[in-house]
């Protein structure tokens, strides 16, 4: 069509207006195509809205904004028809996340009213309509559809000025939940390679256990051959020193070994132990209390080849009933599963490779009975000096994973024919429990009592 003169443009316009809407009934009247799309969209965006019609009924009516609703209006693209859906349904997914984000709040302020659901319904009707006939009506006064009109500006300045839309949110939500997952795995791995991993090498550690279990022996024979020699105490290095008393309890034919001590870690632990030897049978018995309750005791007949183990019920800080599960095993896999055998002492190895002030001098120690005591502090390899303790560790603390010692310290102190009297232990050292990697501070004062102590 041409272009309308201004002139008779009012007039063509005064002519739609009186077509269109019909000021007595309130009833707009469209026909199959431009108004009936419009009138009908719009009735269907707002009727989702669910705004309360009545809150604004009070509100006044701008004759201008009356006359730009009865209007005809332009008809709406299929583009702007699906931005208007798609802009409902962000508000209606907004709201649902918000009630979930705020705690289940209701929507107090977007609850439809009578009018609002009687427009919906209007519109449904039409709806139905529109399928068998060109012509169909909705009922809308003009204050409904200023009313409505009005709203739907608030609404769209509102959305206009958010800053944290439900599309934000949502990808705010998506974001952190993804660095979660990434951060999560990152940090489990993390977690494990730095703090629940091992930093020791104990599988080459290990393989070295039978050099430095020969160097004992070797610091031994040392020992003996300078005593042979006429060497006295301050002639001999530390660990020759220990290993001399160490050969004393080996060959005593009755002794009593008993040690109490704690470990200081996620809760305290106490420790009795007790090892005794009649001349025939070799009897050890291990009781730890606190966060855990564990009893063991093992029996090994002289020049026997097995040793028996049973475990300890109704366990006290110093006894228990040996009446639970039994076990036998040969030397070689109790030692290996204990780190040493009911005869041995203790499970540390300490030579002149493991004992790292093996030169520091001797302590004398004068005792109110006139006898003299020697005592001396050995600083031990946190590692290699521990390549059977632990085993022992593992074992009675029931750890997927060998212990890291931060340090060993062991005050010795023997009387003057190299029998032991006591053995005061200090160690640091963490283990991997529960999946976490906890330090453990343990303290043992082991005493010695021979009946018949052995003189070289």
């Amino acid at each position: 069509m041409s272009t309308i003169k201004s002139s008779s443009s009012n007039e063509k316009n005064i002519e739609l207006n009186n077509n269109f809407l019909s000021a007595d009934s309130g009833t707009a009247f469209f026909d199959e195509k431009a108004k009936k799309r419009k009138v009908v969209g719009f009735i269907k965006q707002k009727s989702f809205l669910g705004v309360a019609i009545e809150e604004n009924l009070h509100l006044p009516l701008e004759q201008e904004e009356i006359a730009d609703q009865t209007a005809p209006q332009t008809p709406p693209t299929k583009a702007r028809t699906a931005s208007k859906k798609i802009s409902l349904l962000k508000l209606v997914t907004s709201k649902i996340l918000k009630t979930i984000w705020k705690g289940g709040e209701t929507f107090k302020q977007t609850k439809p009213s009578k009018a609002t659901k009687e427009i919906a319904k209007q519109f449904t009707t039409a709806k139905k309509r529109k399928r068998t006939s060109k012509t169909s009506y909705v009922q809308l006064t003009k204050q409904e559809r200023n009313v409505l009109k009005s709203r739907e500006v608030a609404y769209r300045e509102q959305q206009r000025k958010a800053k944290l839309t439900w599309k934000k949110r949502l990808l705010n939500f998506c974001v952190l939940l993804l660095c979660g997952m990434v951060t999560g795995v990152g940090l489990g791995t993390w977690y494990y390679n730095t703090v629940l991993s091992s930093n020791v090498n104990w599988e080459d550690a290990i393989a070295e256990r039978p050099i430095y279990e020969q160097s004992a022996l070797d610091t031994r024979q040392s020992a003996l051959d300078k005593l042979a020699s006429g060497a006295t105490m301050n002639d001999l290095t530390l660990a020759e020193n220990y290993q001399i008393a160490l050969y004393n309890f080996e060959n005593s034919q009755n002794y009593t070994l008993s040690a109490t001590g704690k470990i200081a870690t996620i809760a305290t632990q106490t420790i009795f132990a007790e090892k005794k030897f009649d001349g025939n049978l070799y009897q050890s018995i291990t009781i730890s209390t606190g966060f855990m309750n564990i009893a063991e005791r093992a029996q090994m007949q002289a020049n026997s080849n097995s040793v028996t183990t049973v475990k300890g019920n109704n366990i006290t800080q110093t006894s228990a009933t040996w009446n639970g599960a039994q076990n036998t095993y040969t030397l070689d896999q109790y030692k290996t599963l204990s780190g040493g055998l009911p005869s041995s002492c203790q499970n540390y190895i300490i030579s002149d490779k493991t004992v790292l002030n093996n030169n520091d001098q001797i302590t004398v120690i004068q005792q109110d009975n006139g006898e003299v005591y020697y005592q001396f502090t050995l600083t031990l390899d946190r590692m290699y000096s521990a390549l059977n303790y632990i085993e022992q560790i593992k074992y009675t603390s029931s750890l997927s994973s060998y212990p890291e010692f931060e340090s060993i310290l062991q005050t010795i102190t023997i009387d003057s024919d190299w029998n032991f009297v006591s053995i005061d232990t200090e160690e640091h050292y963490s283990i991997v429990a529960y999946g976490m990697r906890n330090t453990c501070t343990g303290t043992l004062l082991s005493t010695f009592d021979f009946e018949s102590a052995v003189k070289i």
